[in-house]
């Protein structure tokens, strides 16, 4: 860690002294912009922070990169289940859904998924079979009824 303090120190001896030696020879004086160069480094800030927010995620352990991982897939599906019941006409939100009402909005909700998660979402879920089962499971279904796995179109492009 402390590499990294020691390389943002360098890259800005290397940026900004040049320029403040050349000012001091010119104006006869040396004059310390202290604010000048904390505002010239915070556009040097966001990358770094970025580098570092990339480092520290590689260091977590795998049991927590699956959970975060769990909780970005949990969101998708339940958006996509959202998209699907305000897609398909008859269904509303907390109504119990019959077998022909459930396909639709399962189809629906799977192409959601499909056109919009990144790629490791759809490996990591077992792909297009995959990711009907965890939405079908999730939709509030007559008690005799089940849905029928949808067949999936290709991802829609914009």
């Amino acid at each position: 860690m402390h590499y990294l303090f020691a390389l943002a120190g360098l890259i800005f001896i290397i940026l900004f002294a040049p320029a403040q030696a050349a000012e001091a020879v010119a104006a006869g004086s040396i004059r310390v912009p202290i604010g000048e160069w904390l505002a010239a480094s915070a556009s040097l800030a966001a990358p770094v922070i970025a580098l570092a927010y990339a480092w520290l995620l590689r260091q977590l352990p795998e049991q927590i990169v699956g959970i975060l991982r769990t909780i970005r897939v949990e969101q998708i599906l339940d958006k996509a289940i959202t998209y699907g019941v305000n897609a398909v006409r008859g269904a509303a939100q907390g109504k119990t859904l019959d077998i022909n009402l459930g396909s639709e909005v399962l189809a629906e909700a799977v192409q959601y998924v499909i056109d919009r998660a990144p790629a490791w979402v759809i490996e990591w879920t077992g792909g297009r079979e995959g990711i009907a089962k965890m939405i079908a499971a999730r939709l509030p279904m007559e008690a005799d009824s089940s849905v029928k796995l949808p067949e999936v179109r290709a991802a829609r492009t914009p």
